[in-house]
């Protein structure tokens, strides 16, 4: 079986940072026999390559240096930060056209599967005119942004949803969004795993005990909220808070630490590689994700690095918006918060760091919740039979 993933965006290189979980997807899916390519754009002049064994194909769509529009962060960030990035969309979709026009006539797939429907459901039309299946996958963020920001917009969700052959999302959050909008069609969900490979297991000792963050530092990570209630923490408990990833709001929240008086307990990493990352985990005590809904609705469609941490048996402490109540069992496979609560966060880290049972036993409930419906195992036998199931 042939399947063709269409996608904003694509890892540049086997260290790339970009969407890992979508790299890892294809990689499984490729193992057990399904030969999936990606059409996805250019980045500064990139062209055609394979990357992990997977072939890749980009299109150009504008002058190299100008070729911006993606990959560093996601399309609607970089719209807001920089209003110029709009001259860009029109050279973009017409040369996605184009492109997937001209490939559909080089290129004969069972299945198109296309990632972020608004707007690459037109890069699957010249193969939607040939009669093959087109799968639309919803992560959330982009419902939210139509709805809160272009409502005109909406109609062109019910279309993709439409002409789709099925349709998949990452969380019951997103689901209950996607029906909302439209209910002509059933929605499924197919949650993706985590994009770092558990490679060890055996845990590293800190001199003192530490709690991780990992995400991009945007406004709907929460992070503001965690550095408040860390120095409710630090009250408390000699602790170490790891801060990992990179973001517009990066250089805000290291001043927010001196403000607070916390920054000689707080490091901000910026990005690390997957190997960092791994051991990152691996000396962490506890892991938080303080996720809220942002000023323009926006919030998290899954929650993915909540499963990175629970595949390493790391007990969990989130906020209980958008899908990471999916992932986050109050009491059974971490500890759930409501949003914006710094006061609520703060006891939740703190029981986890003063109870060792409490945080052992949820540790492992949530590695066993996330492998029976996380693992990569769980997530390629969803897709492959849906591939089935459309294919004839």
């Amino acid at each position: 079986m042939r399947v063709l993933y269409i996608t904003t965006a694509f890892a540049r290189h086997e260290r790339d940072h970009i969407t890992p979980w979508l790299t890892e997807t294809i990689k499984v899916l490729r193992k057990k026999g399904v030969e999936v390519e990606v059409f996805t754009s250019s980045y500064k002049g990139l062209g055609n390559q394979t990357v992990c064994g997977i072939p890749v194909y980009r299109f150009r769509y504008f002058l190299k240096n100008l070729e911006t529009l993606t990959h560093e962060e996601a399309v609607p960030e970089r719209i807001r930060r920089k209003k110029i990035f709009l001259f860009l969309l029109p050279f973009y979709l017409g040369s996605g056209i184009i492109h997937a026009f001209l490939h559909s006539r080089r290129k004969k797939y069972d299945i198109i599967h296309v990632h972020w429907p608004f707007p690459h459901i037109l890069f699957a039309l010249p193969w939607k005119l040939k009669k093959v299946p087109v799968i639309s996958t919803f992560h959330g963020v982009e419902i939210m942004w139509i709805k809160k920001k272009m409502p005109y917009l909406l109609p062109f969700i019910k279309f993709s949803i439409r002409i789709s052959h099925a349709v998949t999302c990452n969380s019951s959050y997103t689901r209950s969004l996607l029906l909302g909008v439209e209910k002509s069609k059933e929605v499924k969900i197919i949650p993706f795993g985590s994009g770092i490979e558990v490679k060890e297991k055996k845990k590293i000792k800190r001199k003192i005990p530490s709690v991780l963050f990992v995400g991009r530092l945007v406004e709907r990570k929460g992070v503001t909220y965690l550095l408040k209630a860390w120095r409710k923490v630090r009250e408390r408990k000699h602790a170490h808070l790891f801060i990992v990833g990179d973001g517009p709001l990066r250089k805000e929240l290291e001043r927010e630490a001196e403000e607070l008086g916390i920054d000689d307990s707080v490091t901000f990493t910026g990005y690390i590689t997957n190997e960092e990352l791994d051991r990152m985990y691996r000396s962490s005590e506890v892991f938080v994700l303080p996720a809220c809904v942002d000023s323009k609705g926006d919030t998290e469609g899954l929650g993915v690095v909540l499963i990175e941490a629970l595949s390493r048996e790391i007990p969990v402490v989130a906020c209980a918006v958008g899908g990471i109540v999916d992932i986050v069992k109050h009491m059974r496979t971490g500890i759930l918060v409501p949003e914006k609560n710094p006061d609520a966060l703060a006891d939740a880290i703190l029981t986890l760091l003063e109870n060792k049972k409490l945080a052992s036993r949820l540790a492992k409930e949530g590695k066993r919740w996330v492998e029976e419906n996380f693992s990569w195992e769980a997530v390629a036998k969803k897709l492959i039979s849906l591939y089935h199931s459309i294919s004839g």
